[in-house]
């Protein structure tokens, strides 16, 4: 009778130290998962903030189009006549156009990294779904004795481990895209005030042509003047020597 009883106590030990091993090797994956879902969350905030970035870059040369075009609109109303005028205009159109393909091409690089970043996301997204996967079908497979349970509690615990230095490497490589992400935004900045700038001095050329153009209209105004001024000297020189002439006949 005792060792019946006996017995029975070592197999309610056993079922309950099964129990409680199964219990913490949940509590690991789900605080293993919980990780990973702020991990992502974070990604998609980093990827929101490229998103706009983007998108002001985008508003910018949306701006530097319509300049552009009331440049040309002024330029087309001016209807210079001459030929350093025509110069001035054919420069002004040139630089426009370069600096317009320079900031689009600046704005296509930076759509390139946006989609390597956005890959990324989706390949550690995918890596987590396939892991939760395994681990599940694990715990589910398990209904193992306690000691093939601290096996693949080991196992697991092991996988995590390594699971988090691959992270940890995906996150160093993510902050090295963020750098490049960076550094390409503070250049288009700059190449964006520089095209302000030389907006500026591109307007102060054409105000400066213009001025050009109205002191030629003036000194061709004064020229027809003297001339008419000239022509009515002639005639009342002609008119006074036809007078003389006469009397002298006389």
């Amino acid at each position: 009778a005792l060792s019946v009883l006996g017995a029975g106590l070592v197999s309610q030990t056993e079922v309950k130290a099964n129990m409680g091993s199964r219990d913490v090797t949940e509590e690991l994956v789900s605080n293993n998962l919980d990780l990973q879902k702020k991990k992502i969350a974070k990604l998609q905030e980093e990827l929101a903030n490229k998103n706009t970035m983007l998108d002001g870059a985008l508003r910018l040369i949306t701006e530097l189009k319509s300049e552009e075009a009331a440049l040309e609109a002024k330029l087309e109303e001016a209807k210079l006549n001459y030929q350093d005028l025509a110069d001035v205009q054919n420069q002004i159109r040139a630089k426009l156009e370069s600096e317009k393909a320079a900031l689009e091409a600046k704005l296509e690089e930076a759509k390139l990294n946006y989609q390597d970043l956005a890959d990324v996301q989706n390949q550690i997204r995918a890596k987590l779904e396939s892991e939760k996967a395994a681990l599940e079908a694990k715990l589910e497979e398990a209904k193992l004795n306690y000691q093939d349970l601290a096996d693949v509690q080991n196992q697991i615990r092991a996988k995590l481990e390594s699971e988090k230095v691959v992270l940890s490497q995906i996150n160093k490589t993510l902050d090295e895209r963020n750098k490049v992400l960076e550094a390409s935004r503070k250049r288009t900045n700059r190449d964006l005030e520089a095209a302000r700038d030389a907006k500026k001095a591109t307007e102060a050329e054409l105000a400066k042509a213009n001025e050009q153009n109205q002191i030629l209209e003036a000194s061709r105004t004064r020229t027809n003047r003297d001339l008419d001024a000239a022509r009515d000297a002639k005639k009342a020189t002609e008119a006074e020597l036809a007078e003389t002439t006469a009397k002298v006949n006389k």
